[in-house]
């Protein structure tokens, strides 16, 4: 993706959510197969930006799948499908992302940053949560909205956020 392969595009990453949030959020009358297809780039995206980005992208993709849970086949290892999935088609709609699997959760469920790493197995865990642990919803790192997960986790003028803690 374009965005990642600038280091500058960073800052792109804010108004990229800004943008799916007004095109796919906010509208109700969307295709289950145009908004898993989103979801799928988003996935897809997240791999390849810094992790502030990443949990920020995550948050997004959480709020798109519980407006759309026919998006939640994404993280289905055990779903049947019907074709393949083509990420190289410039419409979403058509790329048949219900076939695929979001394999880049799992994988982000390994990075090395602490939120990137909780939003990845929050996103990963929706089809098994249990909601009725109030306590435990209202800490999920992907509750926040995406913007102030930006803003929270920014290490653009160094260091690491969440500072790293002393071993005991």
């Amino acid at each position: 993706p374009r965005i990642a392969a600038d280091p500058a595009g960073e800052a792109d990453v804010g108004i990229l959510i800004d943008s799916l949030k007004l095109s796919l959020y906010d509208l109700r009358q969307l295709s289950s197969d145009r908004v898993a297809g989103f979801v799928k780039r988003v996935f897809s995206l997240a791999l390849h930006v810094p992790p502030s980005s990443a949990a920020a992208l995550m948050s997004l993709a959480r709020m798109l799948l519980t407006r759309y849970p026919k998006g939640i086949r994404l993280l289905d290892t055990d779903h049947a499908c019907v074709g393949v999935y083509n990420a190289d088609v410039a419409n979403a709609e058509l790329s048949n992302a219900l076939a695929s699997t979001a394999w880049e959760v799992h994988l982000l469920r390994r990075s090395y940053h602490p939120a990137a790493r909780k939003a990845a197995a929050e996103v990963g865990n929706m089809g098994v949560e249990d909601r009725k642990d109030e306590d435990l919803f209202r800490n999920m790192v992907t509750v926040r909205a995406p913007e102030q997960l930006l803003k929270d986790y920014d290490s653009s003028k160094g260091g690491f956020a969440p500072p790293i803690q002393l071993p005991a």
